[in-house]
């Protein structure tokens, strides 16, 4: 009885004169047409081979990861629900602290405004001003401790960018820095580069080229293979 191969094992197989392949492939020139065709053989072996793999990874990877969306589907609607109720709970909590340290500050400004109209009285009656510090209103402890667990407020301060054309520059610097790191410069032009939209030709050297600063084109050939 033939023996039945593990993954592992099949994938081992098919790679097993990878560096075989890999030698071949480093030697590789193509000065003529003859040599085209040979590569054109041997992309279509190579292809074949990433074909069986992605065939094998599809077998054996996509029963487990329509297992695990099954899976997720089940606990998705209880972890959100319960989530909401969380958001909500925290919300009602961060405005009641909110509305406290308000308060305070408010009784904290009338105090210093109180102590600024000792002063000013003293200073009409030629007599010392007040030295003892102006009091600070005491806030509440920011962890609650009960038997089941404990809570802890913190002031923290947030923000939402409602116009980012505003922005002074140095920081529009930095985010268009980080967006053409991360590639995003580079899919916004795509589809106008691709159209032809910023592309002409020239009329002597017959080359592509572009009237956009920043960007090179050059003209290349794109290679599709199926086996």
């Amino acid at each position: 009885m033939e023996k039945t191969q593990s993954p592992e094992e099949k994938v081992v197989d098919i790679s097993k004169d990878f560096k075989k392949l890999s030698v071949k492939s480093e030697k590789a020139t193509i000065t003529k047409e003859e040599h085209y065709v040979e590569a054109n053989t041997f992309l279509v072996e190579i292809k074949g081979r990433i074909n069986r793999v992605k065939a094998l990874k599809l077998e054996y990877v996509k029963p487990l990861k329509d297992n695990i969306k099954k899976l997720e589907s089940l606990f998705i609607e209880p972890i959100n629900n319960y989530e909401e109720i969380e958001r909500h709970i925290k919300r009602l909590m961060s405005d009641f602290r909110l509305k406290e340290e308000n308060e305070a500050r408010e009784k904290e400004a009338k105090l210093r405004e109180k102590r600024e109209k000792e002063i000013e009285k003293a200073k009409k009656k030629g007599k010392p001003a007040p030295i003892t510090p102006v009091p600070t209103i005491e806030r509440k402890e920011a962890t609650v401790k009960t038997e089941s667990g404990k809570s802890t407020s913190k002031k923290v301060i947030k923000f939402e960018i409602e116009d980012a054309t505003k922005l002074p520059k140095k920081y529009r610097d930095q985010i268009f820095a980080k967006a053409v790191e991360k590639g995003i410069a580079d899919q916004v032009m795509r589809p106008q580069m691709k159209l032809g939209l910023e592309i002409s030709r020239d009329e002597k050297s017959g080359e592509v080229v572009t009237k956009l600063s920043g960007v090179k084109v050059w003209e290349d050939f794109d290679i599709s293979v199926t086996a």
